[in-house]
């Protein structure tokens, strides 16, 4: 004779015909830091849009970044008016059409909290961004903006917040708003873009 089978028993080969599978991981801010941590170095084409409340039409530089973990970070202004900035660790070198000269971001904390907001960002480095900036992260993974707010009352007094806008591990676009309402846009690009 044979036995009906029990629900209980439909369930329970149910459950073993089901897939095994580690539960997938909560994406969010450590996550992101994770990912762009691992990106090493990079190299990207830039095109930086200011916008002043003094001015009818934007200011437009064009350039290249470059970052090479754990300090070194570079921009190259291209045109005309070639410049040069380079951190490296606790200094920036500045090199222009009238000379070089190297300052010590220690000696001015807005200037090295703003060049933290693109290397520690860079770098994955979450408790530096966080030194300096309250630090929020809306969308999902594959379309994040991460948004800074200045901890630090003299950078505060100048800059509103700074929003780095990215796909998975790719940052596009990063927009600082200042205190005055003006605004400057830096959109990234790779090399084969």
């Amino acid at each position: 004779m044979r036995r009906k089978p029990r629900p209980a028993d439909c369930w329970l080969w149910l459950l073993l015909l089901l897939p095994v599978s580690a539960p997938a991981a909560q994406w969010g801010l450590d996550q992101l830091m994770r990912t762009l941590a691992a990106g090493g170095p990079a190299v990207v084409h830039y095109t930086e849009e200011k916008r002043l409340a003094v001015l009818d039409i934007p200011l437009i530089t064009r350039g290249e970044l470059r970052f090479v973990p754990p300090d070194f970070l570079e921009r190259t202004v291209a045109g005309p008016d070639a410049e040069s900035y380079q951190v490296r660790g606790s200094e920036l070198r500045i090199q222009a059409r009238g000379g070089a000269h190297t300052v010590r971001l220690g000696d001015y904390p807005p200037l090295q909290a703003f060049i933290e907001s693109f290397r520690a960002t860079l770098n994955g480095d979450l408790a530096t961004l966080r030194r300096y900036y309250q630090t929020e992260l809306e969308g999902r993974e594959a379309h994040w903006r991460l948004i800074l707010t200045p901890r630090l009352a003299e950078m505060a007094a100048h800059v509103k917040r700074i929003v780095i806008t990215g796909e998975h591990t790719r940052i596009g676009r990063i927009e600082t708003l200042a205190r005055d309402g003006d605004t400057t846009v830096m959109r990234l690009r790779e090399s084969g873009d």
